[in-house]
């Protein structure tokens, strides 16, 4: 019966697509994700589980986020003409994430359950899970889409109350115009009901219970489930996509019966009425799933909970102490965006997170109530804003020490959006060996004193050495070894100019005022909403964007608005 099952939901998978889709793929061991996770290694990347550049020009990126972040642009600046350039986005399908379908399937179906278990991780690259470019259904994953989708039609069929009936191809078509467009999210078109129908129709021999299934099971894996769709028509999104877009980027979940409702009479297209749904979303309680999406890609500190460290030297980084780290960094920076209002400089400023009462323990501090959570308070310390995260500073370290390298790298890649070259062929840097009477600082310093390594170790160490006042746990330290901490930094190029600071706050109070760090805020939000990374038909659209969060001084919920709203996202192809 199994095998029949799938056969069939498989024929309708198949004759569900109405225009050719690019072979898709997605590698990756079920229930792990693909790249290691806060690895330990040596010099090479940040240690927050990316799976790298490799399927993209990292040249193309380079070059396109260096004109997004520089002060000026030729091609973009008033008194340019424009009219070379080219003014249309990319039409793409979206793959949805494991949170979105898991999110999806509870408000069709009414149903509170991970389904997700069986489907494989996504692929991270530069911080991002959801880019439309590596994460792809392929032959291998789609028996276990599926078999999730089997699940999920088994467990509506027995625990949803609208779709009980027994009257075959009535009920049938009554489920359809239940659930069907809510799924798809867009109004199901006649034939393609009819391909659904017609899966009832095969499986229903053995009862209309299997045939509802089987139905279901086809609606559940056919791409326009599955893939998101922003391809647009006549060169922008439709009304359905852009209630998509909303809805995913805000609450990583089908539109809504409001959303929906805008999206049929089209008044969402109406600039004044989009801003009024985005501005509804990003207002209501279910938009911290949007804004923990952007912060992990943003800051990248989940893979925390996955890393292990040398017992013996800290024996009290606890599973506990893990868990709340990954806790702390999503809940205050989502409290920062939606219910402080914060500006770019307060994330780096701040002098509070939301933490538990362990990992207040392990910082060596207490908690006290605010607006009814539980915060500790940075002032008179070194820790500071969103560095100040424990799960950064512990994830950009190996298992004994701190990593300057990873520290420094991540910095240049996450928060200035630059492009670091990759290490030349047949150069291993291996982590220098812990030595007595060394401090990691000296032992590491021999990465810049190296020629082959110099040029971009010169950008990297002097960023990652003015971090050393934070250990490999993410605590606060004078001394490293028996020697006293020398946490003083230098920011080659940050904004033009080389710049020196010390420590983690000095580190910070530089990048609050940054203008290339707004930039890159701003850019990062982009490539979250988009799903991808930026093309040429985007750098002037997101620069504007860029240079009004600038010169206005805007909240970071007003640049998600921005964004999301702007043409730079809705303009598609012809």
């Amino acid at each position: 019966m199994m095998s029949k099952l799938f056969s069939i939901a498989a024929l309708g998978l198949i004759l569900s697509c109405s225009s050719p889709i690019t072979k898709p793929f997605l590698s990756g061991k079920k229930g792990a994700s693909p790249a290691e996770p806060g690895s330990q290694g040596g010099g090479g990347g940040n240690g927050t589980g990316d799976a790298g550049t490799d399927t993209i020009s990292k040249e193309s990126l380079k070059a396109l986020a260096d004109e997004i972040v520089a002060p000026t642009s030729d091609h973009c600046d008033a008194g340019v003409d424009k009219t070379a350039l080219p003014k249309e986005g990319r039409s793409i399908l979206r793959l949805m994430t494991r949170d979105e379908y898991n999110n999806t399937v509870r408000d069709v179906f009414g149903l509170n359950k991970n389904f997700t278990e069986g489907l494989s991780v996504e692929q991270k690259i530069l911080g991002f899970s959801n880019n439309s470019t590596i994460n792809l259904v392929g032959e291998q994953a789609l028996s276990s889409y599926i078999a999730t989708a089997r699940d999920v039609a088994k467990t509506a069929l027995n625990e949803t109350s609208n779709l009980v009936c027994k009257d075959g191809a009535g009920c049938a078509e009554k489920i359809l115009a239940s659930v069907g467009s809510q799924a798809w999210r867009r109004p199901m078109e006649a034939d393609e009901k009819a391909r659904l129908l017609a899966l009832f129709q095969a499986a229903s021999a053995d009862g209309v219970k299997i045939g509802l299934e089987v139905m279901l099971t086809g609606l559940l894996t056919s791409p326009q489930f599955l893939y998101r769709s922003e391809m647009g028509k006549d060169g922008k999104l439709t009304p359905y996509e852009v209630a998509s877009a909303l809805s995913y980027f805000f609450w990583a979940t089908t539109p809504d019966a409001e959303l929906r409702k805008a999206a049929e009479d089209g008044s969402i297209l109406d600039p004044k009425v989009m801003a009024a749904q985005a501005q509804r979303l990003m207002s209501n309680e279910r938009a911290k799933a949007g804004v923990n999406s952007f912060s992990d890609a943003y800051l990248a500190y989940s893979n925390v909970s996955n890393i292990s460290k040398n017992a013996d030297r800290f024996k009290d980084f606890t599973s506990e102490v893990r868990t709340a780290m990954t806790s702390e960094a999503r809940d205050t920076f989502d409290y920062w965006l939606r219910k402080k209002n914060s500006k770019f400089k307060d994330i780096f400023s701040a002098q509070q997170s939301i933490v538990d009462d362990n990992l207040a323990n392990f910082y060596g501090s207490q908690t006290t109530q605010a607006d009814n959570v539980k915060v500790i308070d940075f002032s008179g310390s070194q820790r500071q804003g969103v560095l100040g995260f424990g799960a950064i500073l512990a994830l950009l370290a190996t298992a004994d020490e701190s990593h300057p390298i990873k520290r420094g790298i991540y910095i240049r890649e996450h928060l200035l959006c630059e492009t670091m070259a990759p290490t030349p062929p047949g150069l291993v840097i291996a982590i220098p060996p812990i030595k007595a009477g060394m401090t990691t600082r000296e032992r590491f310093a021999v990465h810049t004193s190296n020629a082959a390594c110099s040029s971009c170790h010169n950008l990297i160490d002097g960023v990652g050495f003015g971090m050393e006042d934070f250990d490999g746990v993410g605590r606060f330290r004078e001394k490293d070894g028996d020697k006293p901490v020398d946490d003083s930094g230098m920011f080659v190029g940050l904004d033009g100019k080389d710049q020196k600071f010390n420590g983690v706050q000095g580190m910070s109070d530089l990048l609050k005022s940054s203008d290339r760090a707004k930039r890159c805020f701003v850019l990062q939000v982009f490539r979250q909403a988009a799903g991808r990374f930026e093309n040429k038909a985007d750098v002037c659209g997101i620069r504007n964007i860029a240079d009004d969060f600038i010169k206005s001084d805007k909240s970071l919920s007003e640049v998600f608005l921005n964004v999301i709203t702007n043409p730079v996202y809705h303009e598609r192809g012809r």
